[in-house]
């Protein structure tokens, strides 16, 4: 149902716009997330509570109409254009459902459509970062490889030169080099610790706003199937008062008793989206 699809999103909207652990180049994206919850959720309970509306006031004159059709068959020529009256009041409010299910469809779908870029300039930060990422991985491991070798050259020359090695200048150059080197190590190392927190934070932010992005595409979908029963079952009320102004022509009672079963028929199937 749409009410559960968009508690769904809701839920993925806010666990991004609310991740206060998300680098700084999201900030953005958490803001147009967030518009789901100030701006898209409420239009799309206004447009359900319209047709809900809607469906309650069918279902209050659906036996009046079908008491009519009843005294109809049975003789009474006042039927048709009670019938009628019920209809254009009914046709009545389900234009004006249409019409606020059309703005709420195209605002949602503009919505899907800014996501999607979001979602793509997420996916781009988190390339960014993986390839930084990857970037000091490789230069932590050059250094590391460095300061093994500096190791084993330190090895060598004190077991070459003995006691006295440590007046030599060479191995004193070595100290000095691996200081260096395992400075650097400490500084890539907090680098890299701190960049696989921002990769895995983003990771996890692309992944919700993936599988938002795949709900409010399900939603858009759902709307376009209610939005196509919306404008059937105008299109049958309009052809049902149509002929109920023929209605001295024969078999016209089966032809409006037909659209009342088929109006019958989409006002249950949306009643259920």
């Amino acid at each position: 149902m749409i009410k559960n699809l968009i508690d769904e999103i809701d839920s993925y909207a806010q666990e991004i716009s609310e991740d206060k652990n998300l680098p700084e180049s999201t900030a953005t994206v958490q803001q147009n997330v967030a518009k789901f919850s100030q701006i898209y959720k409420p239009q799309l309970q206004n447009d359900i509570e319209a047709i809900q509306n809607f469906v309650q006031q069918y279902e209050t004159v659906k036996p009046d109409l079908n008491y009519w059709l009843s005294a109809w068959k049975t003789g009474d020529l006042s039927a048709p254009s009670e019938i009628r009256a019920i209809l254009n009041q009914l046709s009545t409010t389900l234009k004006n459902v249409i019409q606020t299910n059309d703005q709420v469809f195209s605002s949602i779908s503009d919505y899907r459509n800014s996501i999607l870029e979001e979602q793509q300039i997420l996916n781009g930060n988190a390339n960014k970062l993986n390839s930084q990422l990857a970037t000091l991985k490789n230069r932590l491991k050059s250094k590391n490889s460095e300061r093994a070798r500096i190791i084993r050259r330190q090895r060598i020359l004190t077991f070459t030169l003995g006691p006295f090695g440590r007046l030599s200048g060479q191995l004193g150059n070595l100290i000095v080099r691996k200081k260096t080197v395992e400075k650097d190590i400490r500084d890539l190392t907090r680098q890299s610790n701190g960049l696989s927190t921002q990769v895995f934070q983003t990771n996890r932010a692309l992944q919700v706003i993936q599988q938002l992005s795949s709900v409010i595409n399900t939603l858009v979908n759902s709307l376009q199937n209610l939005v196509n029963s919306l404008t059937f079952t105008d299109e049958y009320m309009e052809q049902t008062i149509q002929s109920l102004q023929s209605a001295n022509e024969a078999n016209i009672q089966v032809v409006v008793e037909a659209y009342l079963n088929t109006i019958e028929e989409q006002i249950t199937l949306f009643s259920q989206s």
